[in-house]
């Protein structure tokens, strides 16, 4: 199996970070149906984001744990 098989996956802000300044390539996802991501820091970088959703061709729900709002100019 492997994680490429999972259906609900749990990611932490640091993973994303991670992911952010380590991968060259997100797997694909294709039994991935729940992604919950823990967003506790206001630092969270969403660079590999886009890249996770766009891997994930069967999602069918996001959750955001701890989302923080900040305004920028």
């Amino acid at each position: 199996m492997g994680i490429c098989n999972v259906k609900t996956l749990y990611i932490s802000y640091r993973t994303l970070e991670t992911l952010n300044h380590c991968c060259e390539a997100i797997p694909v996802f294709n039994k991935l149906t729940h992604l919950y991501i823990d967003s506790h820091s206001p630092l969270v970088g969403w660079e590999s984001l886009p890249d996770l959703l766009r891997n994930s061709p069967n999602l069918e729900n996001i959750v955001f744990q701890g989302l923080h709002h900040s305004i920028t100019n």
